[in-house]
């Protein structure tokens, strides 16, 4: 793999890139393989980072939204709710590739069930849903059934809720 292909495949994910030329720490190992040490190894935590990374993207687009309409209160407020509940969110995606056991979520496979959590706004609380061949954007999947009863149990049914509301700011930044 050549040095560009590299960084078209890793580097734009990087939230340590700097600028599109920035290779930060790319080095050739000794068998000629090109690394760096801000990519996580496939079969690791790759969707984790990847989320997360998608998750400081858009709380950025959401402050650029909300100072353009000269509502910068509005917007800290919203940063901060968000920055809050990451770690929830971390949290939720750990539980989900611990209880995945290194079984990978296979969208061509339509007998492996998906199981996500979601907010109800008529009920105003959450539950698990399961898919097969539909999914949402963002959304955190496992493959295990108990997902819903394990983040309960670790992370406790109010912090889910609060993170529903913080990323309900995603859906409504540009409102």
């Amino acid at each position: 793999m050549t040095e560009e292909e590299f960084t078209k495949k890793f580097c734009r994910y990087c939230v340590n890139r700097k600028n599109e030329k920035d290779l930060c720490n790319v080095m050739r190992n000794i068998n000629g393989d090109l690394r760096c040490v801000n990519f996580i190894k496939e079969g690791s935590l790759t969707a984790i980072e990847l989320n997360l990374i998608n998750f400081v993207k858009a709380t950025n687009n959401l402050f650029k939204a909300e100072v353009e309409k000269n509502n910068e209160e509005e917007a800290e407020d919203s940063i901060r709710l968000i920055l809050e509940n990451l770690d929830t969110f971390y949290q939720l995606a750990k539980i989900a590739a611990e209880l995945n056991n290194g079984e990978k979520i296979d969208w061509n496979n339509y007998e492996q069930d998906k199981y996500s959590i979601f907010y109800s706004h008529d009920i105003h609380s959450i539950d698990y849903s399961v898919s097969n061949a539909s999914q949402e954007m963002g959304q955190i999947y496992c493959v295990k059934k108990t997902f819903y009863d394990e983040a309960i149990k670790r992370i406790g049914k109010p912090k889910l809720i609060d993170l529903f509301k913080a990323c309900e700011k995603f859906s409504n930044f540009n409102n």
